[in-house]
């Protein structure tokens, strides 16, 4: 590889290992290091431009499900103020989820139990949010006790084709990160298992995705 790719690379896999990962990685640094190596979008380490902005932030990616008609859990608007936020999750009920609207990776993101725990958490998530991502901005979603964190595997390519390639467990989280992927997972039917993956499918297409990525339940 040309010097400057290597540079470029050295920077990406660093953010990686710091628990950002290639979608965390700003958009301008990964189309520099295509153009430097010369690989197509269906083999360099990255999202297509156009679906970059949209999948690697949670809010976005949560409208396009949306769109497509997957099921998703109750969850307010792009928000800035803990006001605004407080009043949609005291009309969902608790216990929610604060979710930073710019960002995921377990960044600005808060469990909120009840009303008297929300203005501090709320507070603490926007700041680390702003911190992470340069964007304070949140969203509140249901949260539901005692469920799985299941991500389907998806390949999608330039020519409008996406495949979905099993379903990896893990629920197994510290710190809303996950330690532990198991593959298949123990929990998933048959029947669960096609309407998982037909989801993800559905997702990858509406956001004409060109990549290896995951589609997380």
């Amino acid at each position: 590889l040309p010097g400057a790719a290597l540079d470029l690379l050295k920077l990406s896999v660093g953010r990686a290992a710091r628990g950002s990962g290639a979608t965390d990685t700003p958009s301008d640094i990964i189309e520099t290091l295509a153009q430097l190596t010369g690989l197509p979008s269906s083999f360099h380490y990255s999202h297509h431009r156009r679906d970059l902005p949209s999948l690697r932030r949670s809010f976005p990616a949560r409208r396009i499900a949306e769109q497509c008609g997957v099921p998703v859990l109750p969850g307010s608007g792009e928000v800035e103020s803990i006001d605004e936020a407080l009043a949609f999750a005291d009309r969902i009920g608790y216990p929610v989820m604060v979710k930073a609207a710019a960002g995921g990776g377990g960044r600005g993101i808060r469990l909120i139990n009840s009303p008297r725990e929300f203005r501090e958490a709320a507070a603490r998530a926007m700041q680390e949010a702003q911190a992470a991502f340069g964007n304070a901005a949140i969203y509140v979603e249901k949260n539901l006790q005692r469920v799985r964190h299941i991500e389907v595997q998806v390949i999608g390519d330039k020519f409008g084709n996406a495949v979905p390639v099993g379903e990896r467990e893990c629920s197994i989280q510290r710190r809303h990160q996950k330690l532990i992927e198991e593959c298949p997972s123990i929990a998933v039917s048959p029947q669960l298992r096609r309407s998982l993956t037909r989801a993800a499918v559905r997702i990858a297409r509406a956001a004409n995705y060109h990549n290896v990525g995951t589609v997380e339940f």
